[in-house]
Order: C-alpha cells, then structure tokens, then sequence
C-alpha cells in the first residue's frame, strides 16, 4: 500500500519543464534554464523571475559570473552589465563611478577604454570625463595629426590638430593701414 501511496505521489509531481511551462516559460528559455547548472538553476528557480531569464539571453552570459550579474541588477542595461564583469571592469568599489560614467550625457563610445584606464585617477567623474573628451591627460603636443578638412570652416585646430603647411584660406584679403599691410 506505501508503494503504491508513492508511486501515486511522485507520478502527480509536475517535472521542473512542466512547472517552467505553466509558468509561461517558453521552450527556449526553459532549455536555458535547464542547461544552468545545478546551484545556478536552483538560484534561478528561487528568484523565478524575468531579470534572471533576461540576463541569461544575453548573447555574452557567463554562467560562472550569474550572482554578481544579479547583484548588479537595475544600474545600468543588462548587456552592458554582462559586458563589464565579464570584462573585470564592474566591482562594487567602482559602482558608482561607471554607473555615473556610462550615464554621463558626455560619454563618447569610442573614447570608452580610455575613460575606464583614468577612471581611478580622478576622484571626481565628470573632470575626468572632460580631461579625457579633451585629449589633456596626454602630453602637450604629442600624437599630433593633421586636422579634417572636410568640415569647410568648422575646422578644428589644437594642440593635436594641426593645418598642414601650405594651408591658406580662400577668402584672404589685402589689408592697408598705418600699422602695415598683410593679408586677412
């Protein structure tokens, strides 16, 4: 009679797919889930929410890196949290200032390797933001290059930008005047 009593018992328990289903699961996701590691799916399970399955459709998801992806969880768009711990970048010391790195209206994508290597530099992130967008954390009149002439007058010329040599506007003009004559 117990036999029976408990063959009855675990054939009315719902297997974790058929839980995961009823849940609105789809078929994907719950092969994600399923593929999790024990301890990891067990995490999963217990949070069984959309944050944990978001971080796991993540192309770049480290499985290995699933509690601190979590823990890092509404400060910033899960790709890029994923991005940054699996980089290293992204610690609970330095929270604060990539949160107010990558939130910056001043951010620039392409200078992004360089703010992260000053961003222990400057206790202050909007200033290192500036010295960086600026090209002052590199010294005075190195990596010089020719300047984009393609803007017409909107031309930028610095310390880093130079005209070449036989630049000459257009639009010059012959001045006279009791101080001298030259061109303007």
């Amino acid at each position: 009679m117990l036999l029976v009593i408990l063959l009855l018992l675990s054939g009315c328990q719902k297997s974790e797919e058929e839980q995961l289903a009823e849940l609105g699961y789809l078929e994907e996701d719950i092969a994600l889930i399923q593929g999790l590691k024990e301890e990891n799916r067990e995490l999963f399970l217990s949070e069984m929410n959309e944050t944990a399955l978001s971080y796991l459709q993540v192309d770049s998801f480290k499985e290995e890196n699933m509690k601190e992806y979590l823990s890092f969880d509404g400060i910033l768009e899960k790709e890029l949290v994923v991005d940054l711990i699996n980089r290293g970048v992204l610690t609970e010391q330095n929270k604060d200032k990539i949160v107010s790195l990558y939130s910056s209206t001043f951010f620039i994508k392409e200078k992004e390797e360089t703010y992260l290597k000053y961003l222990n530099t400057y206790s202050d992130t909007r200033e290192m933001i500036e010295i960086v967008n600026t090209l002052r954390y590199k010294e005075l009149f190195t990596d010089i290059v020719s300047t984009d002439m393609s803007k017409g007058d909107l031309i930028l010329v610095n310390k880093y930008h130079i005209l070449s040599s036989d630049y000459e506007p257009e639009d010059l003009v012959q001045i006279e005047s009791d101080y001298g004559s030259g061109r303007l």
